[in-house]
């Protein structure tokens, strides 16, 4: 930790002070931490940031939170960032009522936010529970992740974890998914919006990257205007899709889904092309695209009546189960619905139409191509198509 009390009862740091003055200063003192009131330890070398730790055996809980230096020089940065903008940041300010002790807290107006900075893996739990109580006190939470959590490979693409997801931060109904990483070395902070869940472990979105010198407060929730370059890079996962050959391992679910195609007759190259398409509520579907849309249409629209009206509910109660718990993701407001999403995809694609909030009927057919070429034209026609949807936002955000 980088503040403790000393035998005065002061809360201090040494950030900013050169070893000499460190020395001179600690002269005779003692430090105790604000948590537990165990005494610490003041660890100054030449390169390392000043910093307290526990003695070895401390039963304080917040003992272990320490990242190393990456974090510690992330989290000071940014609390001198806000310093700097004239706002009145306290540093790893212990909150008792809760029992937890934010890297930066602050207010903003009427607002109260504490900032995380996360480099290190987190377990759902805590992570949950640390949101849950600064939720219940009025507290606006804030995460951004180190750098080092960010694995980039192609344009626009995220590799991810399920963990990851869980601090995609939408402040309304309006503002894109939107994930926020800061690099100690660099200086950098990358925004990362306009997110699509491709597959189990991919993302796509739109990076805005900037020295955090030349970078307000503020313009981290500006919504950075969107393209729909992403469209071109899906048309490739939707060709890979369809060519590829399956992965020696295969998820259990993809087994089940394989095999499931078989009774169906038909193959993954073989599918519609209204199957696999981009709905920004993916990351609240336990299931891949390709494997709930398909069972969506296979199972259900392919089977309506043309022209009868159905209710939304009934499509809703047979998806249900492919749904994650919107709690898992506790800095979202104003979740999007996929399944209406997809939908309204579909409608403006000409195959279905919604005939008011709650009913839709099925308009046309689902035509499955004869072999692979055909399948991929038809994917290349409908993303076309797409280029010229009224996306809000960069993604599909008809929200009700």
């Amino acid at each position: 930790m980088l503040s403790a009390y000393n035998q005065n009862g002061q809360l201090i740091n040494f950030i900013g002070l050169t070893k000499p003055e460190i020395n001179m200063r600690k002269q005779g003192q003692k430090y105790f931490c604000p948590i537990c009131e165990e005494t610490l330890i003041l660890k100054a070398g030449r390169k390392n940031i000043p910093h307290f730790s526990h003695l070895p055996n401390s039963d304080c809980p917040f003992q272990h939170d320490g990242e190393g230096e990456y974090h510690e020089q992330g989290k000071l940065d940014l609390f001198q960032w806000l310093r700097n903008q004239g706002v009145q940041a306290e540093l790893e300010k212990y909150l008792p009522l809760i029992k937890q002790r934010p890297d930066i807290l602050f207010s903003i107006g009427n607002k109260t936010i504490a900032i995380e900075y996360q480099c290190a893996k987190l377990s759902m739990d805590d992570y949950l529970k640390r949101n849950e109580g600064y939720i219940q006190t009025g507290i606006t939470p804030i995460w951004i992740l180190g750098s080092n959590r960010m694995k980039r490979k192609k344009t626009g693409m995220l590799y991810s974890g399920t963990q990851e997801r869980a601090f995609i931060h939408r402040f309304s109904s309006t503002f894109p998914l939107t994930l926020y990483f800061y690099c100690p070395n660099t200086k950098i902070l990358s925004v990362y919006q306009h997110i699509q869940v491709v597959g189990r472990n991919r993302l796509l979105g739109q990076w805005v990257h900037r020295p955090l010198s030349r970078t307000s407060f503020k313009s981290m929730f500006q919504e950075h205007a969107p393209n729909n370059q992403f469209l071109q890079q899906w048309k490739k996962e939707k060709h890979l899709f369809r060519t590829k050959p399956p992965t020696l391992y295969q998820s259990r679910e993809e087994k089940t889904w394989r095999n499931w195609l078989y009774i169906k007759h038909t193959h993954n190259s073989l599918l519609p092309g209204i199957i696999y398409l981009p709905v920004s509520g993916q990351y609240r579907m336990k299931s891949v695209p390709w494997i709930w849309q398909s069972r969506l249409c296979l199972d259900f629209l392919h089977s309506l009546p043309p022209f009868k009206a159905t209710s939304l509910s009934v499509l809703f109660e047979k998806m249900d189960n492919h749904f994650i718990t919107d709690a898992s993701f506790p800095l979202i407001t104003a979740p999007p619905d996929p399944l209406k999403e997809y939908l309204q995809l579909l409608e403006y694609l000409g195959f279905v139409t919604f005939v008011s909030n709650t009913e839709f009927m099925r308009i046309n057919p689902i035509n499955f191509p004869e072999n692979v070429e055909e399948g991929l034209r038809e994917d290349d026609l409908i993303i076309k198509k797409l280029e010229k949807y009224p996306f809000s936002s960069g993604v599909v955000s008809h929200d009700s």
